[in-house]
């Protein structure tokens, strides 16, 4: 193993809560919420009706594309509705939502077909078995892994990377998956491997997760698969960005307008490659992932498996919390994540953290004041934008301008909001500007 040396910036991590405490799970809600929208730019299409009784496991929502993926009842119940909900990424606005009765004297788990011999399917059959199994991207992007992995038929694939670098603050859910779970992540490689034709994979790790490391490594020793590595990333931010990624592993840049597979990679997160291997091997389809709840405002933080539907509310509980006025809830990490209005959003498949926590871990929330042009915000960008003249075009609504300064390469990684001694928050600027532009 190798160490790749970048820039970016050294934040507090604030890991120390849940970083050594191992993965347990949380009783579901009493009824779920299961939201339509929650795979990347897709509405799924319903195959139950209300008043419908499904068992745990069952497809309850199906992609119009073969390639999608679909959505699986993570309880046995009733439905009981298909009505407009709220959802933590899109909080103003409502979204088809199949809500589910949990019924916890039905069978709890009915499992498909496995499937031992995917060595032997073609690529296109076993991203088709990928797709079944509601498999997503479960680093935040919730991008159907079928459709990436089968881009192979129209761009040769030369590397596979699995992304284990976790560098967002409070995090720690893919480093326990790591230690845990080597066994399982290590074979949902293979998969992907066959999956995309590649010979190649890296599983790129941050420096500060030794057990990680350790786990992964000492398990592909004995496996003795040289086709794969683990390669050890320093600890900065954000060095797990995809694209930021790509250049500090191989040094190639995407292009503009361009995916990875474009220049013959696919980068998967290291939960979606455990769900892969979850699903084919033991006939389990997404129906849960692993959340860190951390924060000030948590008595029992740690990393807990959750059926996706799940209240917020709930898992909050669980967790000894009660959300109070004056607290920030968060989805996702500090620098990335969505602040929440409220608890009662239901877990989807991107929420891979929550986050509750107070002023004294976490910027207060001021008023904005006017920009000094110190450059600090293009100096810290990492893809080399310059974020004080998206601002301008921004509150301006210049749509050419932002176009043609790049405003979609923006990845909203939150470092010119983190440098700006204005505290102005250029992020929440560049997201308005995109659903407008």
């Amino acid at each position: 193993m190798r160490v790749v040396h970048y820039q970016g910036l050294d934040i507090p991590n604030h890991k120390d809560q849940t970083r050594n405490i191992g993965i347990s799970s949380i009783p579901a809600s009493s009824q779920l919420v299961l939201p339509l929208n929650q795979h990347h730019d897709t509405l799924l299409i319903p195959c139950v009706i209300p008043g419908q009784r499904v068992l745990a496991g069952q497809a309850i929502a199906k992609p119009a594309h073969r390639l999608g993926a679909s959505l699986h009842a993570p309880v046995s119940g009733l439905v009981r509705a298909i009505e407009p909900c709220a959802t933590a990424t899109s909080q103003k606005n409502t979204t088809p939502s199949i809500v589910l009765s949990n019924d916890t004297l039905a069978p709890s788990v009915t499992h498909s077909s496995t499937t031992p011999h995917w060595h032997s399917l073609s690529s296109i059959t076993l991203c088709e078995q990928l797709a079944s199994g509601g498999i997503v991207g479960l680093g935040g992007a919730v991008f159907p892994v079928a459709t990436k992995l089968a881009a192979h038929t129209q761009h040769p694939i030369n590397q596979l990377i699995i992304n284990g670098v976790e560098c967002e603050p409070y995090i720690s859910c893919d480093d326990h998956l790591m230690q845990e779970h080597a066994t399982e992540i290590l074979q949902g490689t293979k998969i992907m491997m066959h999956a995309c034709q590649t010979s190649s994979a890296i599983i790129a790790i941050e420096a500060d997760k030794p057990e990680a490391i350790a786990a992964i490594g000492n398990r592909l020793h004995e496996l003795n698969d040289n086709r794969i590595r683990v390669q050890v990333i320093p600890s900065t931010y954000p060095s797990g960005d995809e694209g930021q990624l790509i250049r500090h592993l191989t040094g190639q840049e995407i292009p503009h307008g361009k995916l990875p597979a474009h220049i013959g990679i696919i980068v998967s997160n290291v939960a979606t490659v455990y769900a892969s291997a979850r699903w084919i091997l033991h006939g389990e389809p997404l129906i849960s992932r692993i959340v860190t709840v951390s924060g000030n405002g948590i008595s029992k933080p740690g990393n807990y498996r959750v059926l996706l539907g799940t209240s917020m509310q709930d898992v909050l509980r669980h967790c000894g919390a009660v959300f109070k006025p004056g607290q920030r809830l968060i989805m996702g990490g500090a620098m990335m994540g969505h602040a929440l209005d409220h608890t009662g959003y239901p877990v989807i498949k991107a929420t891979n953290s929550l986050i509750l926590a107070d002023d004294q871990e976490l910027n207060p929330v001021v008023v904005e004041q006017a920009c000094i042009r110190c450059g600090e915000c293009a100096e810290a960008c990492p893809v080399h934008l310059l974020p004080q003249q998206l601002l301008s075009h921004a509150r301006h609504g210049h749509k050419k301008a932002l176009q043609q300064l790049g405003l979609y390469d923006c990845i909203e990684c939150g470092n010119c909001d983190y440098v700006c001694p204005s505290h102005i928050r250029l992020v929440t600027h560049f997201r308005r500007a995109k659903q407008v532009t």
